[in-house]
């Protein structure tokens, strides 16, 4: 299974409804689920041995039986992908294309101009993570709530920013789809076969969204580079240790001031260069110099993305 995805296709944000990993006082993990109600989470693979459980009457006593699962909290959807293709390429032979193809992530199946946004989502987020010119390298990682799991030796190597993949993932989406889950299902409609991005229609809310379809994936990457470049060279530098400005909350509030930026400035190589940005944000220095000011939570997020508009002069 996997958690913290709404139907949409959106990484779920709003800390009540998203299931999570708490260590209890004899040191062991268990998942909290806050709501069986709200359909924050899809299965991966085994539908049918739910759907085994249809046909039992209600007060039948299988329906208490206890069923082993594997639960992935925050993977991006297209990664869904690689645990479906290894789990039956271990039982038996399926086409890697087709399991891929499936989730949607066959990038290296699949030219780019046939590529979703969540697709190139996640290619963007693999290179800022492997790249050696990222702001952003050795700092995205696959796992959920990944500040608890690290242990210190990993910590200190991989340095002050650590993200989810999800997080990353989720950042870019929202400057470039609205809907990801309909934009996946447009591109992949046999009639649109043969325009694969064409097919989608430009949205004015969302600031790289014409990049995207006229796949200038370079300049959505230097972009960010560029961006978080300069959130290096600024907000992170006056940071004190252990700020939330760089963790999940911390990012997430800088791709929400990412997108008021596009949305105000017309985006070109002046406007959006590492030097450009990082005059721009000279005055995001000195939010938290004592790494105390936030906490994480969707209050922290707010926090954060108010003090960055705020000191760009911004009005909140």
């Amino acid at each position: 299974m996997a958690a913290n995805y709404s139907q949409d296709g959106l990484y779920i944000n709003d800390e009540p409804q998203r299931w999570r990993a708490e260590e209890d006082s004899e040191g062991r993990w268990k998942i909290f689920i806050p709501s069986l109600e709200l359909q924050t989470a899809s299965i991966i693979d085994g539908q049918h041995r739910l759907h085994a459980f249809d046909k039992l009457p209600q007060d039948a006593a299988e329906r208490s039986m206890e069923l082993l699962c594997v639960v992935f909290l925050e993977l991006p959807t297209p990664y869904h992908a690689y645990v479906f293709a290894t789990i039956n390429f271990n039982q038996k032979k399926v086409d890697r294309s087709l399991a891929y193809e499936l989730f949607g992530f066959d990038v290296d199946e699949r030219p780019a101009k046939y590529w979703s946004p969540e697709t190139l989502a996640v290619y963007l987020a693999r290179l800022l993570n492997t790249e050696s010119n990222s702001p952003l390298v050795r700092s995205i990682f696959p796992a959920a709530d990944s500040e608890k799991l690290f242990s210190e030796d990993d910590a200190r190597q991989v340095g002050q920013v650590r993200i989810s993949m999800a997080t990353v993932v989720d950042g870019i989406l929202r400057l470039i789809s609205r809907n990801p889950k309909e934009d996946r299902n447009t591109v992949r409609r046999k009639e649109n076969r043969d325009l694969g991005r064409e097919s989608l229609s430009p949205v004015k809310s969302l600031p790289l969204r014409q990049l995207y379809l006229e796949g200038n994936d370079k300049g959505i990457y230097d972009l960010l580079c560029n961006y978080f470049g300069a959130v290096k060279e600024t907000v992170w530098a006056g940071a004190g240790q252990g700020s939330y400005l760089f963790k999940t909350v911390g990012v997430q509030a800088l791709f929400d001031v990412l997108k008021e930026l596009l949305s105000d400035r017309p985006i070109n190589a002046n406007n959006f260069s590492m030097a450009g940005l990082s005059e721009l944000m000279q005055s995001c220095m000195d939010l938290d110099p004592n790494g105390e000011k936030y906490q994480a939570s969707g209050i922290g997020r707010s926090e954060i993305r108010r003090d960055l508009l705020a000191a760009l002069g911004k009005k909140v």
